[in-house]
């Protein structure tokens, strides 16, 4: 998920900033949803967001895989590229895990109005040095549960040098997109690393055969252009709907990403909805990463505060929503300015001193 994303002509960055941007917010919402015990349509709802929360996690999988195979495909160093992730994607967490911390340290308590799906979180068991410590390594939930994401984005880095070498041949990319496939049936592997990584296959694998062949001649044409994502993606999510899979389940995720690396190409096209290129939703796409991990912390404050208002649980719910929003989107104004743009900075500088 900790991305700047831009293409190489640097002319699409605004685009896919703001898709990721409404993606997070999906996920944000999805969260909130799932904060209180629910009935009625709620219910329903909350099911609705939830697969849409993890089409949006798919989505930024599959984007990452696109656009840094294309920054390493333009002449990038490994370990350039390598110092720069580590610097893109460590401060905002460390923030993000010392507010999450802060919270379970002064704050958090079992409440009946929390639902089943939150209170497998923030167990007591796991209060101690080493789970905190994982966490603000992205290698255990303890703190921020949708950091198992960012480990999925760590592991996934590690490998993008070698799956953009493999993209140089149509052979090599056959294999791995085979290996990928196979591993997310056989091996979730930690964190569900082993499921995800074929996600970032597929975006590599799209950005070096995105106008090759009958694919190129298709999304050529701005009508199928346009159509064929969007088609994909009320697929992808009818699928999952029906199917009632659980949500880490191998076979719905790689339909999804499939779906989405045809979206990422609209994105990355002339055709791209001009509603993403209206500056609120551009902006909200530049904040995308720190709002999607402080949104859990921040919710998690006010969950507590709310559920001692005594209301029901659809006026508690739609507080929550509407007050994390609000208030994570400020808190994550601040942390692009001052912890994103300044962990940005120092990676283009250590990276610098490589060619020196």
């Amino acid at each position: 998920m900790g991305n700047g994303h831009n293409t190489a002509d640097g002319q699409h960055h605004t685009a896919l900033q703001s898709a990721r941007g409404i993606a997070a917010l999906t996920v944000l919402v999805s969260h909130c949803l799932l904060y209180f015990k629910l009935d009625g349509y709620l219910i329903d709802t909350a099911r609705v967001f939830e697969i849409l929360s993890h089409m949006s996690v798919v989505f930024f999988f599959v984007l990452s895989g696109f656009v840094l195979s294309l920054s390493l495909r333009v002449g990038r160093s490994v370990p350039a590229f390598y110092i720069r992730r580590l610097w893109r994607i460590y401060p905002a967490l460390w923030a993000a895990s010392a507010l999450a911390l802060v919270y379970v340290l002064f704050i958090h308590r079992a409440l009946p109005e929390q639902s089943d799906w939150f209170r497998q979180f923030f167990s007591p068991t796991m209060r101690d040095a080493n789970h905190i410590v994982a966490s603000f390594l992205a290698l255990d939930l303890f703190l921020i549960t949708p950091a198992w994401t960012i480990f999925v984005e760590l592991l996934a880095s590690a490998f993008m040098p070698a799956i953009t070498l493999a993209t140089r041949n149509a052979y090599m990319n056959a294999l791995a997109l085979l290996a990928a496939t196979l591993l997310a049936f056989v091996y979730p592997g930690m964190l569900y690393a082993g499921t995800y990584l074929v996600c970032f296959v597929i975006g590599a694998a799209f950005a070096a055969n995105r106008t090759a062949g009958s694919l190129g001649y298709l999304l050529a044409r701005p009508l199928y252009a346009r159509l064929l994502p969007v088609g994909l993606l009320f697929g992808a999510f009818a699928f999952r709907w029906a199917g009632h899979w659980s949500f880490h389940s191998p076979l719905p995720t790689i339909v999804e990403a499939i779906a989405a690396a045809f979206c990422v190409h609209l994105l990355a096209s002339a055709n791209r909805p001009s509603l993403l290129k209206s500056p609120a939703v551009t902006r909200l796409g530049d904040v995308s990463y720190s709002l999607y991990l402080f949104h859990f912390p921040i919710m998690c404050i006010f969950g507590v505060w709310i559920s001692g208002l005594g209301i029901s649980a659809t006026g508690a719910t739609a507080i929550l929503v509407l007050s994390t929003i609000i208030v994570t989107y400020a808190v994550s104004e601040i942390s692009y300015r001052y912890i994103e743009m300044s962990g940005i900075r120092a990676g283009r500088w250590m990276a610098g001193l490589l060619h020196r």
